[in-house]
């Protein structure tokens, strides 16, 4: 995963994008939201650092799921940067991204729905 896109911050890997018109159009874009930009470059896109969820909690806040190696590979420029607005929450995924090439966010399902609140009976 070379992008992920969290509420007020994207982790974006431009690298991985050849043409360099393509690559400043989605930057641009990307810039355009207002959110932060975090650059991570291919040696971390290997190790998942693009592969992580922003999760809102119950009281409101906002965590970012991510496996331990993806956490291990970040600078602390962007450790730093990521938790002015999630706190890490890292998890030993070794199998799942050895085997299944998948990390974190792939673990999880993105669901936009409004809550709902059932009544009981």
């Amino acid at each position: 995963m070379m992008l992920s896109i969290g509420d007020r911050f994207a982790i974006f890997c431009g690298e991985s994008i050849g043409d360099a018109s393509q690559r400043r159009r989605v930057l641009d874009s990307l810039k355009g939201t207002g959110r932060e930009i975090i650059s991570i470059d291919r040696q971390q896109i290997e190790q998942f650092t693009g592969n992580v969820l922003q999760l809102q909690t119950k009281n409101g806040g906002s965590v970012l799921a991510i496996s331990t190696a993806a956490c291990l590979s970040l600078r602390p420029e962007q450790r730093d940067a990521i938790q002015k607005f999630a706190q890490l929450v890292e998890s030993p995924l070794p199998v799942f991204e050895g085997i299944g090439r998948g990390s974190a966010r792939c673990m999880m399902a993105d669901v936009h729905l409004p809550r709902v609140t059932l009544m009981r009976e």
